[in-house]
């Protein structure tokens, strides 16, 4: 624990597009329209690579041992993750081109339950996305990572941390209740099922 540092992420992060699939996992196959693996990583590593989408590298941060990623976050106010999400739309479009139109006519109802999903509440800094690499884990990255996201919410003047969590992820649903977390509400849109949590800072 004493070598790992948070620092701000880097467009060329190597790991990134693996990290943000670890964390939203379900999510990003229907966002990208995509079921191998490889290609959801690498298309998620273009995203973090570009500025101001919600899986972009500005509004994330990276814990590292010496030069290795152990994982990463992405946290900002809420308004401004939700903001990001018009940036995020346009970026897909524009990678994915014509496939646009078919992820949208092929999930039209995953799509709008991811769009219209209610995350948390304005006056909220939130953690969009937290994942540590395998072999990383049990090295209390995770719990460094979310000491980093409460600091800096509490130095821009936030007095609520949140996040979502898929419903069946006991591990990270047990990280963040030792954390100080507690569950507020629940996100029930068929096929995505989660619980709203909330840290009083």
């Amino acid at each position: 624990m004493v070598n790992i540092q948070v620092v701000p992420a880097h467009p060329s992060n190597k790991k990134a597009g693996k990290l943000t699939h670890f964390a939203i996992d379900e999510m990003a196959k229907v966002i990208l329209g995509e079921t191998s693996k490889n290609r959801i990583n690498c298309q998620l590593q273009k995203l973090w690579k570009k500025r101001g989408n919600r899986f972009s590298h500005d509004i994330s941060y990276v814990a590292k041992e010496d030069d290795r990623v152990l994982g990463a976050i992405t946290c900002a106010s809420l308004v401004k993750i939700e903001k990001s999400m018009v940036k995020t739309v346009l970026e897909i479009i524009k990678m994915k081109k014509l496939k646009a139109l078919k992820i949208i006519f092929s999930n039209p109802k995953k799509l709008y339950s991811l769009i219209t999903m209610d995350e948390g509440n304005k006056d909220e800094f939130h953690i969009s996305m937290l994942a540590t690499l395998p072999e990383a884990r049990g090295k209390g990255v995770g719990t460094r990572l979310l000491n980093f996201a409460e600091k800096k919410a509490q130095k821009e003047g936030f007095k609520k941390l949140s996040l979502t969590v898929v419903k069946d992820n006991d591990k990270a649903l047990n990280l963040y209740k030792k954390f100080g977390f507690s569950i507020v509400g629940e996100i029930n849109k068929s096929p995505f099922y989660l619980y709203q949590m909330r840290k009083n800072i």
